[in-house]
Parts: structure tokens; sequence; C-alpha cells
């Protein structure tokens, strides 16, 4: 019809908003991923669970036949349960 003036409604903006939130969230997760391959696996400390397979436990620790990581001869120590021979004196492992 000629008089017939009909006009589409205008289209919503851009979320640019949303752009930036998934930006800022991939980076996060970038950010973790190579901030654990930098810092690399640390070896199982004192009292925590190993393996038998190398490499077992921290310097100065050993892998029991329990599966955790005690002292070894020598390993500065305050009770007889962090030695692997259940033996602490004068704070070294015996």
């Amino acid at each position: 019809m000629p008089g017939d003036t009909h006009v589409e409604p205008p289209r919503p903006p851009f979320p640019w908003w949303l752009v930036g939130l998934l930006g800022g969230g991939l980076a996060f997760v970038l950010l973790v991923v190579v901030s654990f391959f930098l810092r690399g696996n640390p070896l199982p400390g004192l009292g925590a669970l190993c393996a038998q397979q190398e490499p077992r436990c921290g310097e100065g620790l050993i892998c029991t036949e329990d599966n955790l990581c005690l002292g070894a001869g020598g390993f500065a120590c305050s009770r007889e349960e962090q030695c692997a021979t259940r033996r602490c004196m004068d704070g070294r492992c015996q």
C-alpha cells in the first residue's frame, strides 16, 4: 500500500560485555595451565602418599612399604612418626 510505512525495529546492540567475560575466563584458564606446567609437579613431601616408582619422594625422604614419604637417615625430625625407622634422636632420623 502506498501510505504504509513499516519500520523495522532496531536490532539490539552486540553484547561486547559477553565477549569480554568469555575472554577473561579463557585468559584465567590459560594462566592456570601455564603456571602448572612452569611449576612442574613437585615431589611428595613428608607424610604424603608416594608410588613405588621413580620419582618417589622429596629430598631427604624415602617411600616406605606403606607408600608414605618419611624421613631417611639424617632427616630433620621432631617426632618418631616422621622417620622411616621410627627413631628420631637429637632432631634427626636415625
